[in-house]
C-alpha cells in the first residue's frame, strides 16, 4: 500500500474511529492511532485493532470481496 492509498484510506475511516481526551490523557490523533494498531497487528494482536479493521470494512465493503469458501480463502492467501 502506498502512503497516498493509505491516507486515502485513512480519511474515509477516520470518522468511524474516533477518541476522546480523558482526564488522565489526551487522545492521539486518528492517524497516529491506527498507525500504530497496525503496528501492533504485528506486534500483539487486540481489540482495537478488530474495531479499525470492522471501520475499514464498513466504509469500503463495497469494494471488498469476501468469499465464504474456506479452499478458495486458503488458496488467496497462500498466492
Amino acid at each position: 500500500m502506498t502512503g497516498l492509498q493509505f491516507d486515502d484510506l485513512l480519511a474515509k475511516v477516520i470518522v468511524a474511529i474516533p477518541k476522546k481526551d480523558t482526564a488522565m490523557r489526551e487522545a492521539l490523533s486518528q492517524d497516529t492511532r491506527i498507525k500504530r494498531e497496525i503496528t501492533q497487528r504485528y506486534l500483539a494482536p487486540g481489540d482495537s485493532f478488530k474495531k479499525t479493521l470492522e471501520a475499514i470494512y464498513d466504509v469500503l465493503h463495497e469494494y471488498i470481496k469476501i468469499t465464504s469458501c474456506h479452499n478458495r480463502n486458503v488458496s488467496i492467501a497462500l498466492n
